[in-house]
């Protein structure tokens, strides 16, 4: 596949995380049922992205594979969100979490995998700072889903950069530099 479509799919991705992490600061006062519709929305689009990435960019194999469990992974989370707005903040937070937890082992995975990975370094990063964040809620989960929207915004924000950054990036030559594609 083309290095063009791989791009896309990440790029549409990053670009889809900045704007969700930013729409959550930019409403501070949000209600709950709002940010779960927000949250909702999120992950069904990036799961379509992901899954996207998955079947049509560059991976195949068992990247391909990851990478679409990935996807549908956080289509189902976004799924069961919208369409079971009776959640507790707590399950929703819980929910959030294991959707980052099994997206960054993923990546984290994806991005020690053999064979040329297209930027393994964002990637890696990514699934990264997903299990941290994961990690944090799940030690922390008291304080609830609207108390942790400024925290949310910055790992969404986060891990949005990084997948625009690894739409851009590329491994070069056999040594492993890592280098920017031009136009």
């Amino acid at each position: 596949m083309t290095d063009t479509r791989h791009r896309t799919w990440a790029l549409l991705n990053g670009f889809l995380g900045i704007l969700f992490g930013l729409l959550i600061l930019l409403l501070p006062g949000i209600s709950l049922i709002t940010f779960m519709v927000l949250f909702a929305l999120f992950a069904i689009a990036s799961g379509l992205f992901i899954v996207g990435q998955g079947l049509f960019g560059r991976t195949t194999g068992a990247k391909r594979s990851w990478m679409v469990a990935g996807g549908i992974l956080s289509l189902l989370a976004g799924i069961l969100v919208f369409f079971w707005p009776g959640l507790t903040a707590l399950i929703l937070l819980y929910i959030i979490a294991a959707r980052a937890l099994v997206i960054g082992v993923l990546e984290i995975v994806t991005a020690f995998a053999p064979g040329k990975i297209h930027g393994p370094v964002w990637l890696l990063f990514t699934g990264i700072v997903n299990v941290l964040f994961a990690g944090l809620v799940f030690i922390f989960p008291g304080a609830g889903a609207l108390a942790l929207a400024w925290f949310i915004a910055a790992y969404v924000i986060l891990a949005g950069i990084a997948t625009v950054l690894e739409g851009f990036s590329d491994v070069s030559d056999s040594a492993g530099k890592f280098t920017t594609r031009g136009a």
